[in-house]
Protein backbone atom coordinates (compact mmCIF):
# COMPACT_ATOMS: atom_id res chain seq x y z
CA UNK A 1 0.00 0.00 0.00
CA UNK A 2 2.76 2.62 0.63
CA UNK A 3 4.49 2.18 -2.55
CA UNK A 4 1.08 2.80 -4.38
CA UNK A 5 0.99 5.75 -1.89
CA UNK A 6 4.39 6.68 -3.07
CA UNK A 7 4.05 5.93 -6.80
CA UNK A 8 0.86 8.14 -6.88
CA UNK A 9 2.77 10.92 -4.92
CA UNK A 10 5.77 10.71 -7.83
CA UNK A 11 3.14 10.63 -10.50
CA UNK A 12 1.71 14.09 -8.83
CA UNK A 13 5.30 15.44 -8.36
CA UNK A 14 6.06 14.51 -12.51
CA UNK A 15 3.12 16.30 -13.61
CA UNK A 16 3.34 19.41 -12.10
CA UNK A 17 6.65 19.75 -13.09
CA UNK A 18 5.78 19.27 -16.50
CA UNK A 19 2.83 21.31 -16.44
CA UNK A 20 4.68 24.82 -14.43
CA UNK A 21 6.23 25.18 -18.04
CA UNK A 22 2.91 25.89 -19.03
CA UNK A 23 2.62 29.08 -17.07
CA UNK A 24 4.87 31.12 -19.30
CA UNK A 25 4.85 28.85 -22.82
CA UNK A 26 2.76 31.41 -25.58
CA UNK A 27 3.32 34.47 -23.43
CA UNK A 28 5.01 37.45 -24.48
CA UNK A 29 6.69 40.30 -22.67
CA UNK A 30 8.06 43.75 -22.78
CA UNK A 31 10.67 45.27 -20.46
CA UNK A 32 9.25 47.43 -17.80
CA UNK A 33 12.35 47.51 -15.49
CA UNK A 34 15.73 45.88 -14.36
CA UNK A 35 18.12 45.72 -11.47
CA UNK A 36 21.13 47.35 -13.16
CA UNK A 37 21.62 51.13 -12.64
CA UNK A 38 23.58 52.23 -16.03
CA UNK A 39 20.70 53.10 -18.63
CA UNK A 40 16.92 53.29 -18.41
CA UNK A 41 14.88 49.84 -19.84
CA UNK A 42 12.03 52.22 -21.10
CA UNK A 43 14.00 53.73 -23.76
CA UNK A 44 14.28 50.27 -25.80
CA UNK A 45 11.64 48.15 -26.87
CA UNK A 46 13.44 45.12 -24.92
CA UNK A 47 10.82 42.08 -25.71
CA UNK A 48 10.61 38.24 -24.70
CA UNK A 49 8.62 35.49 -25.82
CA UNK A 50 8.32 32.03 -24.33
CA UNK A 51 6.97 29.01 -26.81
CA UNK A 52 7.39 25.31 -25.50
CA UNK A 53 10.93 24.63 -24.59
CA UNK A 54 12.61 28.11 -26.44
CA UNK A 55 12.00 31.83 -26.06
CA UNK A 56 12.95 34.68 -28.11
CA UNK A 57 13.02 38.55 -28.29
CA UNK A 58 13.87 42.11 -29.34
CA UNK A 59 16.94 43.42 -27.48
CA UNK A 60 18.11 47.09 -28.18
CA UNK A 61 19.67 46.41 -31.11
CA UNK A 62 19.52 42.67 -32.18
CA UNK A 63 17.04 40.04 -31.95
CA UNK A 64 18.03 36.56 -29.52
CA UNK A 65 16.59 33.20 -28.72
CA UNK A 66 17.56 30.40 -26.76
CA UNK A 67 16.17 27.47 -24.81
CA UNK A 68 14.54 27.28 -21.52
CA UNK A 69 13.45 24.85 -19.20
CA UNK A 70 10.97 25.37 -15.76
CA UNK A 71 11.76 23.54 -12.72
CA UNK A 72 9.25 22.84 -9.88
CA UNK A 73 9.22 25.70 -7.20
CA UNK A 74 9.16 28.08 -9.92
CA UNK A 75 13.08 27.86 -11.35
CA UNK A 76 13.61 28.27 -14.52
CA UNK A 77 17.17 27.34 -16.44
CA UNK A 78 17.48 29.27 -19.65
CA UNK A 79 20.51 28.52 -21.93
CA UNK A 80 22.37 28.58 -25.43
CA UNK A 81 21.59 32.35 -25.44
CA UNK A 82 21.88 33.25 -29.45
CA UNK A 83 21.90 37.12 -31.04
CA UNK A 84 22.12 38.71 -34.43
CA UNK A 85 24.55 40.60 -34.52
CA UNK A 86 24.16 43.93 -35.52
CA UNK A 87 25.81 47.20 -34.22
CA UNK A 88 24.11 50.05 -32.97
CA UNK A 89 25.17 52.92 -30.76
CA UNK A 90 27.15 52.53 -28.03
CA UNK A 91 24.77 52.87 -25.38
CA UNK A 92 21.87 50.90 -26.97
CA UNK A 93 25.13 48.33 -27.10
CA UNK A 94 25.82 48.64 -23.20
CA UNK A 95 21.97 48.60 -22.78
CA UNK A 96 21.87 45.04 -24.72
CA UNK A 97 24.75 43.64 -23.22
CA UNK A 98 23.73 44.55 -19.43
CA UNK A 99 20.35 42.62 -20.32
CA UNK A 100 21.61 39.69 -21.55
CA UNK A 101 23.73 39.01 -18.41
CA UNK A 102 20.94 39.60 -16.36
CA UNK A 103 18.60 37.27 -18.35
CA UNK A 104 21.22 34.61 -18.44
CA UNK A 105 21.65 34.92 -14.45
CA UNK A 106 17.91 34.38 -14.31
CA UNK A 107 17.22 31.16 -11.53
CA UNK A 108 13.69 31.87 -11.13
CA UNK A 109 10.79 33.18 -11.89
CA UNK A 110 7.42 34.34 -10.76
CA UNK A 111 4.14 35.61 -12.35
CA UNK A 112 1.78 38.12 -10.61
CA UNK A 113 -1.25 39.27 -12.78
CA UNK A 114 0.20 40.86 -15.78
CA UNK A 115 3.72 40.92 -14.34
CA UNK A 116 6.76 38.68 -14.56
CA UNK A 117 9.89 38.83 -12.79
CA UNK A 118 12.84 37.13 -13.05
CA UNK A 119 15.02 36.42 -10.19
CA UNK A 120 18.56 35.41 -9.17
CA UNK A 121 19.32 32.39 -6.78
CA UNK A 122 18.80 34.07 -3.86
CA UNK A 123 15.64 35.69 -4.62
CA UNK A 124 16.61 39.11 -5.85
CA UNK A 125 14.93 40.58 -9.22
CA UNK A 126 16.78 40.89 -12.16
CA UNK A 127 14.55 41.95 -14.80
CA UNK A 128 10.56 42.80 -14.75
CA UNK A 129 8.21 42.40 -17.75
CA UNK A 130 4.96 43.83 -18.40
CA UNK A 131 2.39 40.99 -20.53
CA UNK A 132 1.99 41.86 -24.22
CA UNK A 133 -2.04 41.59 -25.43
Amino acid sequence: MKRIIAFFISLILFFTGLFSACDIAGTKWTLADWSATIADPGGYSITLEFDKRTFSGRSAVNSYGGDYITLPGDKIKISGIFQTEMAGPPEAMQAEGTYFDLLGKAQKYAIKDDTLTLLDENGDELLVFEKMP
